[in-house]
């Protein structure tokens, strides 16, 4: 069966209605929502329209910051310039244990900050290789070269973004991505650079999906964009304010085929969209 999963905590489940939404109106694959530490109410939302599976490990085996060599702290704080960041990667590396708890045998991870603007079905196929994944790469190329520039990357290494994921669940690099993720994160400023590293170690052949399955929200916007990713603070600020323009109440309650949800798309598209 293929299927979406999608992971939250209490700080992220703001943005779970506007997800629904956004999904919904184009995709009815079934949906597994991860709890990574999700309020009570979050949690029977989930269960509502889906299933909602905890997350089988505490986060006591994430390095936190005075576990970190010192430089090596000293410039990820310059890297991500964002006063979050500490505990946002304490999110970060619960990824690839929730990807190992997929209910599905072709899975399509999404992060909550993806706007979905088409039907996503043909993705599962692009995961029947011999690494068991598909993915974007990340970023433009000034972008890479600041990894490179703070040591993040080697020189001849590529990144790839973990917001959009499309993976087999016999992936050999899922299940190292897992394995690795408990006992090397203290080597890596994020998940990402984990699971990039190691497809530049393995070196099993995957495939590299086009840029309009996970587009940057300040990225020129391209024909037939199926994933926007609003990414950061200024992305998050931006899905706040879609929401602000909507009733809470029928955006809890949304159902599927409501000509009242084609309206309120139409104004998410006017209140969060890239210029």
């Amino acid at each position: 069966m293929d299927g979406i999963i999608v992971g939250a905590n209490r700080t992220q489940e703001w943005m779970l209605p506007w997800w629904w939404l956004h999904y919904r109106l184009h995709n009815s694959h079934p949906v597994a929502f991860l709890d990574f530490g999700m309020s009570e109410e979050a949690k029977e939302w989930c269960q509502e329209r889906g299933r909602c599976i905890a997350l089988e490990v505490s986060e006591d085996f994430i390095a936190r910051k005075e576990e970190i060599d010192p430089f090596t702290a000293l410039m990820w704080d310059g890297f991500y310039r964002g006063g979050n960041f500490w505990p946002a990667r304490l999110g970060w590396f619960k990824k690839p244990l929730a990807l190992r708890q997929t209910p599905f045998q072709r899975t399509l991870w999404i992060d909550l900050d993806c706007q979905i603007r088409a039907d996503l079905s043909s993705l599962f196929a692009t995961c029947q290789n011999p690494a068991g994944v598909a993915l974007v790469r990340d970023r433009e190329p000034d972008a890479i070269n600041r990894d490179l520039d703070f040591g993040l990357i080697f020189p001849d290494e590529t990144v790839y973004n973990s917001g959009v994921i499309v993976y087999d669940q016999e992936s050999p690099i899922i299940a190292e991505f897992a394995s690795r993720a408990l006992t090397d994160n203290r080597e890596f400023l994020g998940d990402q650079h984990l699971l990039s590293r190691i497809l530049y170690e393995q070196q099993l052949p995957f495939t590299e999906l086009p840029r309009r399955y996970n587009l940057w929200q300040w990225e020129k916007p391209r024909e037939g964009t199926a994933i926007y990713h609003w990414v950061n603070t200024g992305g998050k600020e931006a899905v706040r304010k879609s929401l602000s323009a909507l009733n809470p109440l029928f955006l809890n309650q949304l159902s599927l085929s409501t000509h009242a949800a084609l309206d309120i798309y139409k104004t998410l598209h006017d209140h969060c969209r890239p210029k």
